[in-house]
């Protein structure tokens, strides 16, 4: 049989379905990160792609889609990964301070991902709700420690 065996192009057509993914995936950080969540349209994120119309519903349902995505892709694994880095700090606020700094100087060097974790954060649940697990348990193993203490502003 010419061309390979059904599974081999399965395979090929699997990989480049991923990459194709991937470049709208990292064309949308690049639009919102530059235009904002709520300026971005299909449209620029398929133009930055250089993708259709028609490919961009093969990946993706929705522009809500492609958030989650997007999210999931540049936020939710790294955030974890770097909350997971600084888990042998016994002190809770140091921890938080040190994958703060982490995030931070990250941005510092990608200011379109600095910009994006911003515009998503504003405009996105996921990662709020994700970041505020983290950021809470971090708070809750602070006060069983008896620190930090926090007053209540009411």
């Amino acid at each position: 049989m010419s061309g390979g065996s059904k599974e081999r192009r399965a395979e090929i057509g699997a990989a480049r379905s991923l990459r194709t993914k991937k470049r709208l995936i990292e064309a949308a950080a690049r639009v919102i990160g530059l235009r904002g969540e709520d300026a971005a349209t299909i449209d620029d994120f398929i133009r930055e792609a250089d993708v259709s119309r028609g490919t961009f519903y093969k990946h993706f349902a929705t522009r809500h889609d492609l958030m989650a995505a997007l999210w999931e892709h540049f936020g939710r694994e790294p955030y974890k990964r770097t909350w997971d880095i600084y888990a042998h700090i016994p002190d809770p606020a140091e921890r938080v301070m040190v994958g703060i700094k982490h995030q931070l100087l990250r941005a510092g060097h990608s200011h379109a991902w600095g910009w994006l974790v911003i515009r998503i954060w504003i405009d996105e649940d996921a990662m709020y709700r994700d970041i505020q697990r983290l950021v809470s348990s971090e708070m809750q193993a602070g006060v069983l420690q008896g620190r930090p203490a926090f007053a209540d502003k009411e």
